[in-house]
């Protein structure tokens, strides 16, 4: 044994008499009403081993077959699959915890599994062992594991000991413990505690309680008075041990444990679990007694016992106790699933029928309510007679009607119960009339309503009233009139025969009498003179004058009424499209604060007139059901309210019931592409945030989504309300209140926003929403890769369209070119011929005159002499001249190597040349 070791001695007086006054001390008062989860539900095994609430919110638990993760709706269920190594490990679970990085630790019997929320995948847990650098898989027996306020995680193994696993390694390591003077890995840890300032408790079975030193990484022994145990809890300087043999007290500064005294105080010795809750109480599980609850403080102690009654466990062994962000309790239970604790339906105690219970409500279906003196609260029922509650002593004096016994009730539906100012106990039965109590002898005398006009009897009695002139009323049904009693004559006289099948009565502070009927309100002159009717169509079932003087008149299937007693009208009336929970007014009772308690055939209103606001309350806040029954409702000396139902009733007070203002976060409970979930394609997975997906890249062809959310609360998950709104698609928000899934087909491509809001249980809009970026992947052909190549083919064939007609416009333009050249060089020769055609001519009318000189001198001698012949073949030779020179002339024009040279003529001469070239040839003839 170490030097920290201490031979175990008997326990300290202190501790003894400490156990002694916390075992020893009974708490008043009833027990909570606890919930079940169970495989009806979808939990996939009722043994749970383990309880653990995410960073997300989620619930998980740990069974003997498979893990469940549980959102307030459903359960989603992980287990081993056969050749599937990313599944979980093994199927037996015992513990739940997660490291640093939010990522889940499940330690199951064949060893460890972390859970990746992202991918939905799991992955196995290595170890260095001892002395090794070699890694392995983990896979012994996790009886624990336990995380340290630095992050550092230390699994407790039932062969291979203890690992440690430091924050920012991805594999654990082997720590050895020294026996027989040699380091040995072979040992089992059942159970470890991490202590706020980094101790690190480890009990080792037939080794005894250890510390373990993260700075050495060695393990000391402390204590090894007990050699085995079953869980252990922390509490400032002292660790409590629970054990097979029962419950052990350890205290850290003086190394001993107090002496077992738990024989004399458990039923049961095998403390199976421990948990110490936010009011610093001690939570004991047991095998077979239920949970033992010590506030640690006060010594105060209570029980929850295993039984069938809705304040009793499912089952008798408590394997697991855990509490969640909002202090609910959530028992784990062998055999009997999951039982839940929820402060939030401790408001409204419930007080209801216990089979098998001889102390008990004699009836579940409440009917009438009255307070005596003595602070007594008696009960009618209906089909059970009445109860009277002696609040003080917890106990049911129950009286029922009894076959041919006179002196008894004479019907088991009480409708009403009311004391008179001189102190009798009037008692109206649906059935039997009229009776009077008389609590010494415990028998009852019986009234008739007789109708003294017809001689009818009336044994329908709904209503009893005492007004402020003492006068006491009845009101009777079917064709039931209304009755007054007669003190003189000691019997209820009809005291209008126009007022019948009365259903409520009341008295306003002026002292006027009124009632309701299946169809009117009336009001009622006490010297029957004359009486004013108001019909509203339907039933009046309550009626009440707030201390503002607002009068309220509840209809059964026409709301709450705000009633102008003046002018006989109507101010106000408020439905369910107002926010009252139901349209069918069964009693109405207003609090301290000026609001009206309505209670309805689905829950119960709270109305604030000022603002005329609506809360209600349902079966999931604590009421005994969402059914209340007519009249069934009593303001208390205490200030608390009842208001009775189907399963019971309610006791409360208006002022403790507040708002509640937890914002429940939304979370993606399931999500499906293309209709496979999102572990199996996580390729699309674009973007994440810690273990949130953040965007998500789909194919086209793809485009199918189907998103299941939820708000995580646990408590009224039913009062949620939803709604979702995908940008880029939807038009606007979709409301859903009964469905968490949005599903969207055929989605185009492009780039969308899924958003998801819901509200709180109060109906308020959480402002933060959950919102997913999807893109949608156009297909191949329309990628910008397609589109790149779509603009260069266009390009490519408009240029190549455009290059095509530029050729083609050259080609039009040299053809139309040769065409003009070619009608160019048609004109061209069609000059050149008239230019030859008219030279010729010109050629030879100058050899003409040329030759005919030349012949006449030739054959004329006598024309050698004359001048004028020779000067006229002078002329025509040199105008021959000049025609040869036009010619070279326009040969040099055609060929472009000289241009045409025009020259001024004296165009009398050029007339004298001419008459002078023709002058001869006339003459010669």
């Amino acid at each position: 044994m170490s030097c920290f070791a201490f031979v175990q001695q008997k326990a300290v007086n202190v501790f003894s008499f400490l156990l002694i006054f916390l075992f020893g001390t009974a708490l008043n008062g009833q027990s909570p009403d606890l919930k079940y989860l169970g495989i009806e539900k979808g939990l996939s095994n009722n043994s749970v081993r383990c309880i653990y609430q995410d960073n997300n919110g989620f619930m998980w638990f740990g069974t003997y077959d498979g893990l469940n993760r549980y959102d307030g709706y459903e359960f989603a269920v992980f287990r081993n699959k056969l050749g599937d190594s990313t599944s979980l490990p093994y199927n037996y679970i015992n513990v739940i915890i997660e490291d640093h990085q939010n990522n889940l630790w499940v330690g199951t019997g064949q060893g460890i599994g972390i859970f990746n929320s992202q991918s939905a995948k799991w992955e196995p847990a290595f170890y260095f062992p001892y002395g090794s650098k070699l890694k392995q898989k983990i896979s012994d027996n996790i009886n624990h594991i336990e995380k340290d306020s630095t992050g550092n995680l230390f699994i407790a193994t039932n062969g291979s000991g203890l690992f440690a696993r430091h924050t920012n390694n991805k594999e654990a390591f082997q720590i050895p413990i020294i026996r027989d003077g040699k380091n040995s890995v072979q040992y089992a840890v059942q159970s470890l505690k991490a202590e706020k300032n980094g101790r690190v408790w480890v009990f080792i079975e037939e080794y005894g309680l250890c510390l373990y030193d993260t700075e050495s990484q060695k393990i000391q022994l402390f204590n090894d008075g007990l050699k085995s145990v079953q869980c252990m809890e922390i509490n400032n300087d002292s660790i409590w041990v629970g054990t097979k043999n029962g419950l052990y007290l350890y205290d850290i500064k003086s190394n001993r444990y107090s002496r077992d005294l738990n024989k004399a105080n458990l039923n049961s010795n095998n403390v199976t679990s421990l948990f110490i809750d936010k009011q610093r109480r001690m939570w004991i599980g047991t095998e077979g007694d239920g949970v033992k609850i010590i506030n640690t403080i006060s010594g105060e102690v209570n029980t929850i016992q295993p039984g069938d009654d809705r304040n009793n466990i499912t089952s008798g062994q408590v394997n697991a106790i855990f509490e969640d962000r909002e202090s609910r309790k959530w028992i784990g239970t062998l055999k009997g699933g999951i039982n839940i604790i929820d402060p939030e339906n401790t408001k409204f105690q419930i007080i209801a029928r216990e089979p098998g219970n001889q102390n008990t409500l004699v009836n579940d279906y409440v009917y009438s309510f009255y307070e005596d003196k003595n602070k007594n609260l008696w009960i009618g029922t209906d089909g059970g007679g009445f109860s009277i509650w002696n609040r003080k002593q917890n106990s049911f004096t129950n009286y029922t009607h009894k076959e041919n016994n006179a002196q008894s009730l004479s019907n088991n539906s009480v409708t009403s119960i009311l004391q008179d100012h001189l102190g009798f106990t009037w008692i109206a039965t649906y059935g039997g009339g009229i009776n009077k109590f008389n609590p010494s002898s415990g028998t009852f005398e019986q009234f008739n309503c007789v109708n003294d006009v017809t001689g009818e009897q009336n044994k329908i009695v709904l209503v009893l009233y005492e007004d402020i002139d003492k006068n006491l009323w009845a009101g009777t049904f079917t064709n039931g009139k209304l009755f007054r009693f007669n003190r003189s004559s000691n019997k209820f006289e009809v005291f209008d025969q126009r007022l019948s099948n009365v259903l409520a009565i009341t008295e306003d502070r002026s002292g006027t009498l009124w009632i309701g009927n299946s169809y009117q309100l009336v009001r009622v002159s006490k010297q029957n003179d004359q009486h004013l009717f108001y019909t509203l169509g339907k039933p009046v079932r309550a009626i009440h004058e707030d201390k503002k003087g607002n009068f309220w008149v509840g209809i059964e299937g026409g709301g709450l009424i705000q009633f102008d007693k003046n002018s006989g009208k109507t101010i106000q009336q408020y439905s369910v499209e107002d926010g009252l929970c139901n349209n069918s007014v069964l009693k109405i009772l207003e609090d301290d604060e000026g609001q009206l308690w309505i209670s309805t055939f689905n829950g119960l209103s709270r109305f604030n007139p000022a603002d005329k606001t609506f809360k209600n309350y349902y079966q999931s806040d604590g009421l005994q059901s969402n059914q209340f029954l007519f009249r069934a409702g009593l303001k208390l000396q205490s200030g608390e309210f009842v208001f009775g139902g189907i399963k019971g009733f309610n006791i409360f007070y208006p002022g403790k019931i507040q708002p509640r203002n937890y914002m429940p976060p939304v979370v993606l409970s399931n999500l499906r592409i293309n209709g496979n979930p999102v572990s199996d394609e996580y390729d699309y997975v674009e973007k994440t945030s810690g273990d949130k997906i953040q965007s998500l890249r789909i194919p086209y062809d793809e485009a199918v989504l189907s998103i299941d959310f939820a708000a995580l609360e646990f408590s009224s998950p039913e009062r949620i309300q939803y709604a979702y709104y995908l940008e880029g698609w939807d038009k606007d928000w979709n409301y859903a209140r009964n469905s968490r899934t949005a599903n969207y087909t055929n989605l185009r491509e492009g780039t969308y926003a899924l958003r998801i809001k819901a509200t709180n249980a109060e109906g308020e809009w959480n402002n933060e929403e959950r919102i997913i970026k999807i893109t949608v992947l156009p297909p191949w052909y329309r990628t910008i890769w397609a589109y790149l190549f779509y603009t260069l083919l266009i390009g490519s064939l408009v240029y190549l369209y455009l290059r095509y007609k530029t050729s083609q416009t050259r080609l039009k333009y040299e053809v139309k070119l040769a065409h003009l050249q070619a009608e160019k060089e048609k004109e061209l020769n069609e000059k050149k011929l008239s230019f030859f055609t008219d030279v010729s001519h010109e050629f030879r009318t100058p050899l003409t005159l040329i030759i005919n000189p030349l012949k006449d001198y030739i054959t004329n001698p006598e024309k050698r002499k004359e001048e004028k012949g020779l000067q006229v073949v002078y002329r025509n030779a040199r105008r021959l001249l000049s025609l040869v020179d036009q010619l070279l002339l326009f040969q040099k024009a055609d060929a472009d190597r000289e241009e045409l040279k025009i020259a001024k003529l004296n165009f009398t001469q050029l007339c004298r040349d001419v008459y002078g070239n023709f002058e001869i040839g006339a003459k010669g003839k």
